[in-house]
């Protein structure tokens, strides 16, 4: 048996893959290039499958999306090692909305050994009695260069879905700030939803009214 062979296997589970290009994907493409170094780690979008038999740990994105490979992984490894080797990473969906009110977001937290979120201020939105199992890891970059900005105009980009868990409104209050600080709205607000189409709906286009001199963009 070589080396590789001998290495646990980790299986990423993510509700989206390449194809959907979105944020899950992009957290479990970047999570599997800084594990693979260390063990042999995929990517699947619904567990088991004929690979199963070799994973050794699951980190599963989205405590509901994920919730039967969630299930299925207790139930392959039964007690007491039923929650051996499985981390559940939350998405801003599972912490704001799902785990609130959906019971497989909430069986997903039970179940896991450890809880993944990546901002300081998410354990508090967990319940009390999983808080332990909760560790925050920061998302990371490689340095940029810093670009000469101009002193003449404004230019905020947003990058995201602008669903209601992702507080929209911040985004809005944010420009009409920036809008009085610059005396005026006469510089272009731009938001850039890197992926899937606009929401739509009445509130959409009464955003865009209030911003009409944004560019708005979808992948």
């Amino acid at each position: 048996m070589n080396k590789a062979e001998s290495m646990p296997q980790v299986v990423i589970v993510s509700p989206a893959l390449r194809d959907a290009n979105n944020g899950n994907w992009q957290t479990a493409r970047r999570w599997q290039q800084h594990l693979s170094a260390l063990f042999p780690t995929r990517i699947v979008k619904q567990w088991p499958d004929a690979e199963a038999g070799k994973d050794r740990v699951m980190i599963a994105l989205h405590a509901r999306r994920s919730a039967d490979a969630i299930a299925a992984w207790c139930a392959a490894h039964p007690a007491p090692a039923a929650a051996s080797g499985l981390a559940v990473v939350l998405t801003g969906t599972d912490l704001y909305r799902d785990i609130q009110t959906d019971p497989a977001a909430q069986r997903s937290l039970a179940l896991a050994q450890a809880l993944v979120v990546l901002q300081e201020c998410a354990p508090e939105s967990l319940p009390a009695d999983v808080r332990c199992k909760s560790r925050v890891i920061f998302q990371s970059t490689a340095a940029r260069q810093t670009l000469a900005k101009s002193p003449n105009r404004l230019r905020l980009v947003m990058v995201g879905h602008l669903r209601a868990e992702k507080s929209p409104e911040t985004l809005f209050a944010a420009a009409r700030s920036a809008g009085r600080a610059t005396g005026n709205f006469s510089r272009p607000h731009r938001r850039y939803p890197r992926s899937g189409a606009r929401r739509g709906g009445a509130a959409d286009d009464a955003r865009r009214a209030e911003l009409p001199l944004a560019r708005w963009l979808a992948a």
